[in-house]
């Protein structure tokens, strides 16, 4: 069984190079040993990470101008063995514990205590390789609370699943991932993250989706379209995803991925 986990975490105020310069730091022959002793302990499989720059009109309900995006696919123990792991006192732990908390405020162990994600919905082509993929995070109106979420879920990806995997492939998206994050301490309240993949690189199979769906005459994305406007604010434009760039990109028994630019993210 493996288990799809997506969340996300404000970047503080002009923190996003030293973000960018722990994340990088992985590659390091000295520190990679470190860091796939850590994943493999924690029963992750693999780890992709993004900086997400966020529209202007984002930034104050998210109470951020970039977020750290995390997509992580683990074995049975989910993210609780994940979290638990991080706290067996390796220096590499230790210290990835301290940048977290100066970089985005987040005690991660004490966050994983909370029970903050929800899952939603996935999505994949059978027997599809597995391609590169991008992480987006939105805030949540009003409108998408539990129950509007799991009634979108059940017609979209299960009643509905046969149109969906249609849609999916004319876009060109060969899995998806939807997850809630719980966030009552922030401004904007609870999060939606997607992860989606593609053969496309991953900010323009992002855009490219975002406008094909806009464009769709056909009734299973015109139902989710309409789904998303209802549990998203006003001021998120469904087809102008935030700028995300993608930091890292590691799988368990595969060579390192490293850093890939992604769209039309700026370097920091």
């Amino acid at each position: 069984m493996t288990n799809a986990i997506g969340f996300a975490f404000p970047v503080l105020p002009g923190r996003e190079p030293a973000i960018q310069q722990l994340v990088a730091s992985f590659k390091d022959p000295q520190v990679l040993p470190a860091y796939t002793a850590s994943r493999t302990h924690g029963g992750v499989a693999l780890e992709r990470l993004y900086l997400q720059n966020n529209p202007v009109s984002w930034q104050r309900p998210l109470g951020a101008a970039s977020l750290l995006n995390t997509y992580l696919e683990t074995g049975p123990g989910g993210l609780g063995q994940f979290l638990a792991s991080l706290g067996d006192g390796s220096p590499f732990n230790n210290n990835l514990l301290s940048c977290v908390r100066a970089n985005t405020g987040v005690d991660l162990l004490a966050w994983g205590q909370s029970n903050p994600l929800t899952h939603g919905a996935d999505w994949s082509l059978p027997g599809a390789n597995r391609l590169g993929g991008v992480s987006l995070t939105a805030p949540l109106g009003a409108g998408g609370n539990g129950a509007f979420l799991q009634q979108f879920e059940d017609d979209i990806y299960e009643l509905r699943a046969a149109d969906l995997a249609a849609s999916r492939q004319a876009f060109g998206i060969t899995r998806e991932q939807v997850l809630v994050q719980t966030t009552p301490s922030w401004p904007g309240g609870n999060l939606i993250n997607v992860y989606i993949e593609g053969p496309q690189v991953g900010g323009n199979l992002l855009a490219a989706s975002a406008q094909n769906l806009m464009d769709s005459g056909q009734g299973i994305d015109q139902s989710f379209l309409k789904g998303l406007q209802e549990m998203l604010p006003a001021f998120v434009a469904v087809n102008e995803p935030p700028a995300i760039s993608q930091l890292w990109d590691w799988q368990l028994g595969q060579p390192c991925g490293g850093v890939q630019p992604i769209g039309d993210a700026k370097p920091m």
